[in-house]
């Protein structure tokens, strides 16, 4: 310690710095991880002859805000860019309507996920197949 460590200016002013990280600490506990659902139909619902029929954007919603478990619940959606649900060919009016139908049931996007997989809509980030 030194000697200006002990006017009490010095141990206010540490005190206050100390109190103010530990409610900053307080504050930010238990906010991380975030929870999200994945909205991909193809985790549960593929549809076709001998698969689970789909379901639909807006049940998933539903089901994602009304589960709760031990208290905790789903922060938001990870939405993936494929039809049925999501057209990666979206209109801005489109998406700002996706993003309206998620925050009204109090829920977030964390992550967009693009369809790079054959059969998807999409294709290779990487350039060709070859």
């Amino acid at each position: 310690m030194n000697r200006y460590d002990r006017r009490p200016a010095c141990r206010i002013l540490k005190t206050r710095q100390a109190g103010r990280l530990s409610y900053i600490l307080r504050k930010l506990m238990n906010q991380f991880p975030k929870v999200h659902n994945a909205t991909w139909p193809g985790l549960v619902g593929k549809g076709g002859p001998d698969a689970e029929p789909i379901i639909e954007f807006e049940t998933m919603l539903e089901m994602t805000a009304a589960a709760e478990v031990n208290g905790q619940k789903f922060d938001g959606v990870d939405i993936f860019l494929s039809l049925p649900h999501t057209d990666i060919d979206s209109t801005d009016d489109q998406l700002k309507e996706l993003a309206e139908q998620v925050a009204s049931r109090n829920l977030v996007i964390g992550s967009l996920v693009a369809p790079v997989w054959g059969g998807t809509g999409g294709g290779s980030a990487m350039g060709s197949e070859e």
